[in-house]
């Protein structure tokens, strides 16, 4: 019943109307007739207002009250789902005076506002569906679609230029508007505008990501399906090389290297030099996870020496990573260990919270699986801290579900089975396969928490599967804190003031000299003057090896005074 209301947006006559269609059909007949919900809720009681008979005749009762123009614009609002901003409402219908007919569409209670990250408007749904019904009798349906596709295309490929930094406040606005993103695309590969559809599957990969890497590699496939993909050469690469990342996260590492093949002779044909390396870098994560380990080696190496001869710092903290992980999955992890610590530094020096965010989650996990505890855990609760400002599916549930093992090793075992539960339902959301180099663990822990709890573990993991995990992050990092705290390192001996302490505490957890100088009261040259003071005391050549430094000693747990 819940979910019917939510269908009808909770309109008093529709659902009046619903409650007597449950006297012919139970409630789940009922929800799939209320796909069309203008068919269905009709007949309604005779002796009230002919515009109270149906859904249908009380949504056309308030249009026909419309000026000309309002019904134009009304109409017009057929074509976006989910809600639209009035920028994108004036692109598609191209009218002077947009503004003034929704403030009057407002007026007659036909369209609402709505949250987002700008303002926003939407149509309850059976006003929406009626909308749809008129803007499918237009005769210029396919103009304003078309419209409606252009104007998307411009928001998502100016997100694509903020790639790869994160962007929260872009991501919150192609969120926003995620529905009219696929609607658009989809217009776009039904009618076979080629050239839109490579467009905006390019320029939707980095908002997609791992967020949604099924749905990503199915649209590729449907765009490189289109006619004529071959007469946009530049494009066409970059759709192949997608779809061999898409098809490596799924592990279909046949369709993965036939992709890139494809795409690197493109490249070779356009004289695109870093594009032809970039998919070097990625047929060798195709060779590590399929376990051809050798050969992704070689080729990493390779790789790596081409990105020094460019100076592209990104590409080879990702040849770092990616070295680490085929160690991992080697079970090397002193070399695992060290791939990722340069992984670390590079990151730093991009300003990359995400870098930052994958290099110490492995780092901790390696220190984890080496047994030492005392470094996994500070490294452990960094990651975390950066993994809450970067929202990424891959990195989270793959944290989280290392941190379940020290909820498991802390004796909350409930606990762990929560993460454990919510950890592998973000996993499944994306549709990618646990990575080889992590599957045994998982089931390793599977097992163990299955043996310790009982039937318990199936209710606690069947709850987790229901959490966010924002419901979760206030119970794994007090048990975090509590683990760090109950077997404290022994207080270090070195030649730091406590104001350089203090500094040294926040630089650790990532936080920048001009944020670490408003917390402490005290200017950013201050806060350079103690950098440059600790490395000369402690004989160190960076702030990375400085934190490194905080971390085996200990330094990381306790906040500034």
């Amino acid at each position: 019943m819940t979910r019917i209301c939510r269908l009808l947006d909770g309109i008093p006559l529709a659902l009046e109307l619903a409650a007597a269609r449950l006297r012919v059909v139970p409630p789940d007949g009922l929800l799939s007739w209320l796909e069309r919900p203008l068919e269905v809720l009709a007949d309604g009681p005779s002796d009230g207002p002919h515009h109270g008979h149906s859904l249908r005749s009380t949504i056309g009762w308030s249009v026909d009250l419309l000026t000309a123009e309002q019904r134009e614009v009304f109409a017009a609002c057929g074509v976006f789902l989910g809600g639209f901003t009035l920028p994108a409402l004036e692109a598609v219908t191209g009218k002077e005076r947009t503004r003034e007919a929704l403030i009057g569409l407002v007026e007659h209670s036909l369209v609402q506002t709505a949250e987002g990250p700008e303002p926003r408007w939407r149509l309850l749904e059976p006003v929406r569906e009626y909308a749809a019904e008129l803007f499918g009798s237009l005769t210029e349906t396919e103009r304003l679609r078309e419209r409606h596709a252009r104007y998307y295309l411009t928001l998502a490929e100016q997100f694509h230029q903020t790639a790869p930094a994160y962007d929260e406040a872009w991501s919150g606005r192609l969120r926003a508007d995620d529905a009219n993103l696929t609607a658009a695309l989809r217009w776009a590969v039904e009618a076979q505008r080629t050239l839109l559809a490579l467009r905006l599957v390019r320029a939707l990969g980095p908002y997609w990501d791992h967020d949604a890497t099924q749905k990503h590699h199915e649209w590729l496939g449907q765009v490189l399906a289109l006619p004529d993909v071959s007469d946009e050469p530049a494009l066409l690469a970059d759709a192949l090389c997608a779809l061999g990342v898409t098809s490596r996260n799924l592990q279909q590492y046949g369709e993965a290297r036939q992709a890139l093949q494809q795409a690197g002779d493109l490249y070779r044909q356009l004289d695109d030099a870093a594009g032809e390396a970039n998919v070097l870098l990625i047929l060798a994560s195709v060779y590590s996870g399929a376990g051809e380990h050798e050969p992704a080696l070689e080729l990493f190496r390779r790789v790596e020496v081409i990105f020094q001869g460019m100076n592209h710092k990104r590409r080879l903290s990702e040849v770092a990573n990616n070295l680490g992980v085929t160690y991992l999955r080697l079970g090397q992890l002193p070399d695992a260990f060290r791939c990722f610590e340069r992984t670390e530094a590079l990151s730093s020096e991009l300003n990359s919270e995400e870098g930052l965010a994958f290099a110490r989650g492995l780092l901790s996990w390696s220190a984890y699986l080496q047994g030492h505890k005392h470094i996994a855990l500070p490294l452990a609760l960094l990651a975390w801290e950066h993994m809450l400002r970067v929202p990424n599916a891959l990195l989270r549930y793959v944290l989280l579900h290392q941190m379940a093992f020290h909820a498991r090793d802390a004796g909350q075992l409930d606990l762990a089975a929560r993460m454990v539960g919510c950890s592998d339902a973000m996993r499944i959301s994306t549709g990618e396969p646990w990575d080889v180099c992590f599957a045994p663990f998982v089931k390793t822990l599977d097992a163990a928490l299955r043996t310790a709890m009982g039937e318990r573990y199936l209710e606690c993991r069947t709850e987790g599967s229901t959490l966010r995990l924002e419901d979760l992050a206030p119970e794994v990092e007090a048990m975090l804190g509590h683990v760090l705290h109950a077997s404290p390192a022994p207080e270090p001996l070195h030649p730091l003031t406590g104001r350089e302490l203090d500094v040294l505490r926040l630089l650790v957890r990532g936080i920048p000299d001009k944020r670490i100088a408003q917390h402490l009261d005290i200017s950013a040259a201050t806060v350079s003057k103690h950098v440059s003071s600790m490395l000369g005391k402690l004989g160190v050549h960076n702030r990375v090896e400085l934190a490194r430094w905080a971390l085996e000693h200990g330094l990381s747990g306790s906040s500034a005074s």
